[in-house]
């Protein structure tokens, strides 16, 4: 077997090393010595258990079209194969996905994330699997769009009739008096703001002018660029 090494190390010891040790290892080992066959000892060999552990990321939430990086550092340069999966699934590299391993650090980066990004991701190997907490994706808010504005104007007329009075005293005019009628209320403009879904949102009515302002708004919006994360395993 490749895994077992012997080294003699005086004329009388002889050393056995497996490196490493596999199931396949267990039984009864002998040593021959001038043609005699002499038992040396009987090797059990349990399956090791499995060990998962939880990653501590600085956040689990992001937003559509943001980058995801996790990053795992162990403490020396494993010597057992590691592989990316979501949600049991393994992972390749393609047009969004960018798996790196350098020395003893393993990167995992996702661009443009999506929905159906959501879910657990695990840095598995044969005896251990480190696992993310669920990720999740929100949809990229929308900004908010104007409300439309609609001034209707009702036309008006207004008559003025004036009332004349004429004291004729010998042919002559004497006084002209001109006395104007009240003027008919004259309606105010009114302003509806609609919404996008054609929904009556205000009316506003003024009882003299209405002067049509332009309404605008404003949406900060600030995407936070995912820090890359740090596993250090012990």
């Amino acid at each position: 077997s490749k895994n077992i090494h012997t080294e003699t190390t005086s004329p009388t010891t002889l050393d056995i090393k497996f490196s490493p040790v596999e199931l396949i290892d267990c039984g009864y080992y002998s040593i021959s010595i001038r043609d005699q066959i002499q038992p040396i000892m009987q090797l059990n060999v349990r399956e090791k258990p499995i060990q998962r552990q939880i990653m501590n990321l600085p956040q689990d939430t992001f937003l559509e079209n943001e980058t995801l990086t996790i990053e795992c550092k162990f403490d020396s340069k494993p010597d057992t194969e590691f592989i990316w999966t979501k949600d049991g699934s393994i992972l390749l590299n393609d047009s969004r996905i960018n798996i790196k391993q350098k020395n003893e650090t393993f990167s995992l980066v996702i661009k443009d994330l999506k929905l159906s990004d959501q879910g657990v991701y695990s840095l598995e190997s044969k005896y251990l699997i480190l696992d993310t907490p669920f990720i999740i994706i929100l949809p990229k808010p929308q900004p908010q769009q104007q409300p439309t504005v609609q001034i209707e104007h009702d036309e008006t007329i207004v008559n003025i009739q004036p009332n004349v009075t004429v004291i004729d005293k010998e042919g002559k005019i004497e006084e002209i008096t001109v006395t104007e009628q009240p003027l008919e209320q004259t309606l105010a403009p009114t302003a509806q703001i609609e919404s996008e879904d054609n929904k009556l949102d205000e009316k506003v009515t003024a009882t003299t002018t209405v002067e049509q302002q332009e309404t605008s708004f404003q949406v900060n919006a600030s995407a936070t660029k995912p820090e890359q994360t740090t596993e250090d395993i012990i």
